[in-house]
């Protein structure tokens, strides 16, 4: 019978190993269940296609409302909209107004995005209402404005 120190090879002992079973193990069961919610939500946007014509809907609404009210959003055509402000201390004080105001947005800096590119990014939903569409707006062109964005 074998012992324990007689399943060390090259420093590395069963015991060792052991972590890395159980983290195979656990990402497969990750993989798997990625898998089955990839298939589900196919199966939702084939069997309600009303949802994405929705999001498209919103999506189109909010960059439509964006570029009328002067911001840069680039050439986005996705739900996920930057609004490019350019310089870093300028868009991370303008994330922080619009955080005051109860709008959430990411803030992406170099590197993130080129130098001079600085962005605050947003997306949307098709679970979004027009009150809620409405209200972004409303607090972009009022934020906008006080910063002289637009």
């Amino acid at each position: 019978m074998r012992s324990r120190s007689d399943h060390r090879s090259a420093g590395t002992s069963v015991r060792a190993c052991e972590p890395t079973r159980t983290s195979a193990r656990t990402s497969s069961l990750a993989r798997a269940q990625s898998v089955a919610a990839a298939a589900t939500a196919l199966e939702v946007l084939i069997e309600e296609p009303e949802i994405v014509e929705r999001l498209n809907a919103n999506a189109k609404r909010l960059r439509d409302g964006l570029r009328a009210a002067g911001f840069d959003i680039g050439a986005t055509e996705t739900p996920i909209v930057p609004v490019i402000i350019g310089d870093r201390d300028r868009t991370v004080f303008a994330w922080n107004m619009f955080y005051q105001a109860g709008l959430y947005t990411n803030c992406v800096l170099s590197p993130g995005v080129p130098p001079g590119m600085d962005l605050l990014r947003t997306s949307y939903m098709a679970t979004h209402t027009d009150e809620q569409i409405d209200r972004v707006l409303e607090v972009f062109y009022t934020v906008g404005k006080e910063l002289e964005l637009i």
